[in-house]
């Protein structure tokens, strides 16, 4: 009997937004505050393994709009914070372990690891590597089916929180929390995946 595939669902919180037009080992580029990984079943829904980790600031500063965003200050983050570069080491480890990479908005959670396998010394292969693996992304694969608007009136991509809202009557807890998040984004990624299943019967 084969193994399980397994899916890698991860979310960040962030110093804030990557410079797009900067390359990833820029010096501007910001640090991951908070990792949130799950690794469950593709069939079972098992849930295997669950992480949550804060990094703890050093040479740099968590700014009080990223603070206001996700909850963790500078503060709190260099008391109970553990070194920045093993978040990128855990989440190599179970990208690689998994079949599918999963992160909502995958545009931005990709580029965040990038810039920390490179600014921690992996190197470009390395980086290469994970660019290479599978991924997916909850807020596109659920776009249609959310139908989002803006203030406008015009459609957009979701976000978590509109998506979760659609798929369970009620927003979650904790909202950009890494791990709060990371389980979230793990029930919309099967909310979607079912009402897939439901429309080509």
């Amino acid at each position: 009997m084969s193994a399980e595939k397994l899916i890698n669902f991860y979310d960040y919180e962030t110093t804030g937004f990557p410079d797009w037009k900067e390359p990833s080992d820029g010096p501007t580029q910001p640090h991951a505050v908070s990792l949130g990984i799950r690794v469950v079943g593709f069939h079972s829904r098992k849930l295997y393994h669950q992480v949550h980790m804060i990094a703890r600031p050093e040479g740099w500063e968590i700014g009080r709009e990223a603070a206001d965003i996700h909850g963790i200050s500078t503060e709190e983050a260099q008391r109970i914070g553990i070194p920045e570069k093993h978040l990128f080491e855990t989440l190599l480890h179970y990208a690689r372990l998994a079949d599918l990479n999963c992160a909502y908005g995958k545009t931005f959670d990709e580029r965040i690891t990038r810039i920390g396998l490179l600014r921690f010394g992996f190197g470009q292969e390395i980086a290469d590597e994970f660019k290479a693996m599978s991924h997916h992304c909850g807020m596109q694969a659920c776009r249609g089916l959310v139908g989002a608007l803006d203030k406008n009136g015009k459609k957009k991509a979701p976000t978590l929180t509109e998506a979760y809202t659609h798929f369970f009557g009620q927003p979650f807890e904790g909202a950009h929390g890494a791990f709060a998040d990371t389980t979230a984004l793990e029930r919309v990624y099967f909310a979607t995946r079912d009402a897939e299943l439901t429309a080509a019967e």
